[in-house]
């Protein structure tokens, strides 16, 4: 269960970026990019035009097969894997030959220094308006540090600060090999249908030869769990999570303990659901609005339940700790809990009714988010348009599971019937075939009836039970105990095939082991410790939830803090519109026009074109990152350790005029981190 670094066997599709690269270089020999101002202060790289231009040539998809693949990026087929750093370097040297030329010299990195970097101190000011101006002289008195101390023996109501910790645990770590390969030899000696003792021996040598051989099923089948099984791990923590509330809240409403068992029944009963051995990996698969989804798939990412009102939440990871000798793997979490407040970038809605405008046909962002996704419309706007029907779709599963019920106005409900209810039964027969249906009309209606089902059954009123249930506990003040959990990683005896008897030449696992991981999942559960019959191996796992508490220590200090900005070197990046119509670029003469900086003018206006496909856009955007970070990477060779860069993009609206590298620049500080090792770097828009 450790962090390994490896080469993948994911059986991802592969990608040859060849051609493209190829006429990259082929343009690039015919145009200069660079183009330095009268007093040599600032330079401008020109990738618009080459990005533009590409993007409209026959250039071969890099994508072999484009059947069932949304995404794919340097997963490389053998021969451009060899090819690529070639093919890299010759676009690195003629653009570096093209500065050379546009500079007049041959040292780059001096003449870089020498005319493009400013002195920190430079930016001093007090000014509001904008520009790369600082208040640098301010200074901020009378800060205090006070040291906290984790301690157990103190009253809780005497903590300044107190969260829960989860440390998940998984034991046998060193023996899960022998112990996978023991299961595999029993099933052949006491399950599998061997006619002869001659037939069972040739299994079991070739099992002995798969076990030699790193690139087997076998090895395939322990990589998935070592890797995929976190994500089901911390889906457990967040029910196990709720069992400790549970045993912990003490006296409470039975309403309110009702809806928090029932909670945690209903996320258990999707994991069973998405684990069915009797149902193939198709019986999960939906659609909306063009957009396909498998449940498996979505299901598998342990946030995926993220998106419900009121619901534990894994907070991030505090640390990670193999221990060989002992053959344990820890993974410690904070955990904190969603409580169905207001979402802030939807004016203030509650979480419940921000989803429920998802779900809804008739909400203005519902029909926002899907009119611009017909076929001929925008590659970004179309990709949007499924992201949301996605979005869509796994909240129809997650809020129908979570909150249908029987109808509480009947005569004789009481909220006890809310634990009987068959979220399963009645999703397979009243939700399931619409949505693997090609009626988008019938869709629509069908999500139209489940708000109106779930308003006129007052799902709020729960959320609002169990919020302000949660919040009161959490809000005690005694210290709880250590709660622990023990479960297993069961790899079931089903993920062998069943006429392995027939055969000889090592295909013991079913073919998902190799063809997709993600559907190798139904395979491995988790489940409560104990003994297993179906079992073909098992790994113990504990989880702990701790309540942690800090108090005030009779450490502290006084201090005070000012910027130290003595011989820092800065070199400003600027994204500007163009052309000279542009608002923004009117901006950058105002404001940038003198300040010596590095210039990326873009037209932005591009990707409004509906006659850009999905891979024209794909290539303008290729062709500009790929360009922009070579560029960088050429200017920046040889800087020193404490440059400062701050990044600015000049832009009037994101939605209305994409940017041709709009996840580029959002990395860009960690891409040059990485080529200047530890700078210093600033971004701002």
């Amino acid at each position: 269960m450790a962090n390994v670094i490896r080469e993948g066997d994911d059986n991802l599709p592969v990608v040859d970026y060849t051609d493209l690269l190829q006429k990259i270089i082929t343009y690039l020999r015919q145009q200069n990019l660079f183009k330095i101002s009268g007093d040599r202060q600032r330079l401008l790289i020109k990738l618009d035009t080459i990005a533009a231009t590409l993007s409209r040539q026959n250039i071969q998809n890099p994508l072999n097969s484009t059947r069932g693949v949304r995404s794919a990026t340097i997963n490389f087929n053998q021969n451009f894997s060899n090819s690529f750093p070639q093919l890299i370097q010759q676009i690195r040297d003629i653009l570096r030959d093209s500065l050379c030329t546009t500079f007049n010299t041959d040292n780059i990195t001096e003449f870089v220094t020498a005319n493009f970097f400013t002195n920190l101190a430079q930016f001093q000011g007090n000014s509001q308006q904008l520009g790369l101006i600082y208040n640098f002289n301010r200074e901020f008195a009378n800060l205090q540090k006070q040291k906290l101390s984790i301690e157990k023996n103190r009253p809780g109501g005497e903590s300044l600060l107190k969260f829960h910790k989860v440390t998940i645990s998984v034991q046998h770590i060193n023996t899960f090999q022998s112990e996978l390969q023991a299961g595999v030899k029993n099933y052949l000696d006491n399950e599998a249908d061997c006619s002869n003792e001659t037939e069972r021996e040739e299994l079991h040598e070739i099992l002995e030869e798969e076990i030699e051989n790193n690139e087997s099923e076998f090895h395939k089948l322990q990589r998935i769990v070592d890797q995929e099984t976190l994500g089901k791990l911390k889906k457990e923590a967040k029910i196990s999570y709720l069992t400790y509330i549970i045993d912990n809240i003490g006296s409470v409403d039975a309403t309110a303990l009702i809806y928090l068992r029932d909670l945690r029944r209903r996320l258990r009963l999707i994991e069973y659901y998405l684990t069915h051995q009797d149902k193939a990996y198709a019986d999960y698969e939906v659609s909306y609005a063009g957009a396909t989804v498998n449940y498996r798939d979505v299901f598998a990412r342990a946030e995926a339940v993220d998106s419900l009102p009121i619901v534990p939440i894994i907070a991030g990871i505090l640390g990670e700790n193999t221990d060989r000798d002992r053959g344990e793997t820890q993974f410690i979490f904070g955990l904190k809990f969603k409580f169905g407040n207001p979402v802030q970038n939807s004016g203030g809605k509650p979480v419940f009714d921000y989803n429920l405008d998802i779900l809804n046909p008739d909400s203005e962002e519902h029909r926002r988010e899907l009119r611009d996704g017909s076929a001929d419309a925008h590659s970004a706007y179309r990709y949007n348009r499924e992201k949301f029907a996605r979005k869509v779709l796994q909240r129809v599963f997650l809020y129908y599971f979570v909150f249908a019920c029987d109808n509480p106005q009947q005569e004789g409900y009481h909220p006890s019937n809310d634990l009987n209810y068959d979220p399963i039964r009645n999703f397979e027969s009243q939700i399931l075939p619409t949505f693997k249906s090609d009626n988008q009309e019938k869709k629509e209606a069908l999500l139209r009836r489940i708000i109106t089902g779930f308003r006129q059954y007052n799902v709020q009123s729960k959320i609002a039970i169990l919020r302000k249930t949660l919040q009161n506990f959490i809000h005690r003040d005694r210290i709880l105990p250590t709660g622990n959990y023990s479960r297993q990683i069961v790899v079931i005896k089903s993920v062998l095939k069943k006429d392995i008897n027939s055969n000889l030449d090592g295909n013991f696992f079913e073919d998902v082991v190799v063809s997709n991981p993600k559907q190798c999942l139904k395979y491995i559960l988790i489940q409560n410790a104990g003994v297993e019959t179906d079992a073909l191996c098992q790994l113990p796992v504990t989880i702990e939830i701790e309540d942690i508490r800090y108090y005030l220590n009779q450490e502290s200090q006084q201090f005070s803090w000012q910027y130290n900005i003595k011989e820092i070197p800065t070199l400003p990046i600027l994204w500007v519109p163009s052309p000279q119509t542009n608002p923004c670029w009117k901006l950058y003469l105002r404001h940038f026009s003198q300040q010596k900086a590095i210039i990326f003018p873009y037209n932005n206006t591009r990707l409004n074109d509906d006659n850009l496909n999905s891979e024209q856009a794909f290539i303008y955007r290729f062709t500009w990152t790929l360009l922009a970070y070579i560029c960088l990477s050429i200017l920046l060779e040889k800087a020193p350790n404490n440059l400062f860069l701050p990044m600015i993009r000049l832009h009037e609206g994101t939605h209305e005029n994409p940017f041709p590298a709009e996840k580029f620049l959002a990395n860009l500080s960690k891409i040059v981190s990485y080529l200047l090792s530890e700078k210093y770097l600033s971004t701002s828009q």
